[in-house]
């Protein structure tokens, strides 16, 4: 049998025309012939076939953008299970820090705390009224009293010995800083789906959570008696200890400003060119294409 060349039999072929649909891809999706990261790339429509895909900015090739198989409810489940044990560990991950930093903001001011707490027990020492047997407790003075002389104390010890800043040893306060800053970093890292616009909250969100917490729960009780060591602490808690934990903020939003370009930098350095763009997710959130 004898194949028909004629002219009126012949297929006419085209290459498809690109028209740019002005959206770009959003997700993890990888192009299939080198499997680049494609999240933010423009999706462009074949026609005349109407197809949507996504161009590799490495190879070229155009990948189709399509749904992924359907895994069904136990893939759901799955997913949601994930995320409910990412959400789990984010949430201990910022109460394990809070925690931390406050324990190394007790630890900074323990000296001066330890300092006031000797002052306010000389002068109570000091009164003619500890002097009788009936009251005299050396540790425990009368509440009554420290409610009339606190103000007056509070403000000799700050003139004398200073109540603040200056107060607090620097040494420790620069490495709890730094401390901060490379939590900041890994804040950076863990939280990679939230942009920057919006992670830096989390450091003060987390600081005013603390010191409300803190102020909340230290009293100096209402009997006729309290502690020399209660009122000492609820001194650091209302004067010492904000800027003790001022510096542990600080230090957190420097890394979790600067962390996501300082990891770039490092992966670009430390890992191979054909795995380099794994993390390339830490700067799309932030929108820089």
């Amino acid at each position: 049998m004898i194949a028909d060349d004629s002219p009126e039999n012949e297929v006419t072929t085209s290459s498809p025309r690109e028209t740019d649909t002005g959206t770009r891809l959003v997700g993890t999706r990888a192009c299939i012939r080198c499997h680049h990261e494609l999240d933010g790339q423009p999706i462009i429509r074949l026609d005349p076939e109407g197809l949507l895909v996504a161009r590799c900015p490495e190879c070229g090739r155009a990948s189709p953008i399509l749904e992924y198989p359907v895994l069904g409810h136990w893939g759901s489940r799955l997913g949601i299970s994930l995320l409910l044990i990412y959400i789990v560990i984010a949430i201990a991950a910022v109460l394990s820090l809070a925690t931390a930093c406050f324990a190394i903001a007790l630890e900074i001011t323990q000296p001066t705390t330890r300092r006031f707490s000797d002052f306010v027990q000389s002068k109570w020492e000091a009164t003619p009224k500890a002097l009788t047997p009936e009251t005299y407790d050396p540790w425990r003075t009368e509440v009554a009293w420290w409610n009339e002389s606190g103000p007056a104390i509070l403000a000799e010890f700050e003139a004398a010995s200073g109540l603040g800043f200056k107060s607090l040893p620097m040494t420790e306060m620069g490495g709890f800083l730094l401390f901060s800053v490379a939590f900041g970093v890994i804040w950076a890292g863990l939280f990679a789906g939230v942009r920057r616009s919006r992670l830096w909250i989390l450091p003060i969100v987390s600081y005013v959570i603390t010191m409300g917490l803190a102020i909340s729960v230290t009293t100096i009780g209402d009997g006729p008696l309290v502690a020399v060591w209660d009122i000492a602490e609820s001194v650091r808690i209302r004067h010492l200890l904000p800027i003790a934990l001022l510096a542990g903020t600080v230090g957190l939003e420097i890394g979790v400003l600067f962390g996501r370009p300082l990891i770039v930098k490092l992966a670009g350095l430390l890992l191979p060119p054909n795995r380099r763009h794994d993390i390339e997710s830490l700067w799309r959130v932030d929108r820089k294409h």
